[in-house]
């Protein structure tokens, strides 16, 4: 391996990383070391960001709105400049990951990230075993963050999984994986993260057609509209009597989706007040009014932060990242599409359409976009 191959997974681990905080590390010396990396990237990777300029401008106009909403709510330049290195990370996902893959090819990147995350993760686990974790505290912190981010980085790695033993035997290898998020999911009493796990099971045994269909982002984007509707609409899928018995006996929480109720009560009024710009990144227009809490939901998350317009930006930048070439009709990066199905899904609980996700929609846009660089050369 040469030295600019060691630099360039140096890069895809150095900006993992910046996401990933860990108990030891103090929370000033992190935020210093994610803008650093944040920072460095950018300037490494300045042609990177001219060649996906689409992509790079539907995000820096989500940065801009995020940052603009967020000085006139707050009046603070630390949490202005918070939101703009959020929005700068996230172009910088797009850049690293696009132009590994574009050079070492999509295998690599695949194996590159499973190595990563499979190392972070089984440290994660093991120290689940020797320190006395508090399972049932919501505010329990894990190596790799909170029982959310340790969910979701299992199911990403499981999906990754898929994706390197696409039309094989060994495919069997992600199933387990999977199997295995619901049980830790299940041990940490992550409910969100089971039914992540569970939808992502579901989809692995969809039949192709239906597989193909889902890759369309215009149907990922319907599928958002349609869950809020559902969720926000006069009649809530939440009060049906179905849902509420799973939610119940099934998973044993209470009939208020344990205080969610009261914060969605108060959701669409807070929209409705500030419905274009939002309260700015980080808002603590929840904590002002109950002491604790977010919307609860992906979408509005997103529009309670950097409102109408930030959303409409931000899930701009997610169809074009999920977006296939019209002559593509694989399953190649299918994997990752039920990632970002499951975390859908888990989105109309939680707010867990930001980092994490994005993470998967990058690498969607890395392998898809290195299908199209071959096709192109073959054609010539």
């Amino acid at each position: 391996m040469n030295a600019k191959v060691k630099v360039e997974k140096l890069d895809v681990l150095m900006i993992l990383l910046s996401t990933i905080q860990f108990p030891i590390v103090p929370n000033k010396v992190f935020v210093i070391y994610r803008y650093f990396i944040v920072v460095l990237e950018l300037v490494r990777y300045k042609k990177e960001i001219l060649k996906n300029k689409k992509l790079v401008m539907i995000l820096s106009g989500y940065t801009v709105v995020l940052a603009y909403s967020t000085i006139i709510n707050t009046y603070s330049i630390t949490w202005v400049i918070s939101a703009l290195m959020q929005g700068m990370q996230y172009i910088v996902f797009f850049c690293v990951f696009s132009r590994f893959t574009k050079k070492h090819g999509s295998c690599e990147i695949v194996n590159l990230l499973i190595s990563i995350l499979g190392v972070l993760l089984l440290f994660t686990d093991s120290l689940m075993l020797v320190i006395p974790y508090n399972f049932f505290d919501a505010d329990e912190f894990y190596w790799v963050g909170n029982k959310f981010l340790v969910s979701y980085y299992h199911c990403l790695l499981a999906c990754l999984l898929y994706i390197k033993y696409n039309n094989s035997i060994k495919r069997i290898y992600s199933f387990v994986a999977m199997c295995y998020t619901i049980f830790v999911a299940a041990c940490i009493h992550c409910t969100t993260g089971i039914i992540i796990a569970i939808v992502i099971v579901a989809l692995m045994c969809a039949p192709k057609k239906l597989k193909l269909i889902l890759q369309k982002p215009v149907v990922f984007i319907s599928a958002l509209t349609i869950e809020n509707v559902l969720i926000w609409g006069t009649t809530s899928i939440f009060q049906t009597p179905i849902v509420v018995n799973l939610v119940t006996n099934i998973f044993h929480k209470s009939a208020d989706m344990t205080g969610r109720a009261r914060l969605y009560a108060v959701t669409l009024e807070l929209v409705e007040k500030s419905p274009w710009w939002g309260y700015g990144h980080n808002t603590d227009v929840y904590r002002d009014l109950f002491g604790y809490g977010n919307a609860q939901n992906g979408l509005f998350h997103i529009v309670t932060q950097a409102g109408i317009v930030g959303a409409i930006l931000y899930f701009c930048a997610v169809y074009v990242g999920i977006k296939k070439a019209k002559d593509d009709h694989t399953l190649r990066s299918y994997g990752l599409y039920m990632y970002i199905y499951g975390m859908l899904v888990g989105s109309a609980i939680e707010i867990n359409l930001s980092t994490a996700f994005l993470l998967g929609v990058a690498v969607i846009y890395a392998l898809n976009l290195n299908y199209q660089r071959r096709q192109m050369t073959a054609k010539k």
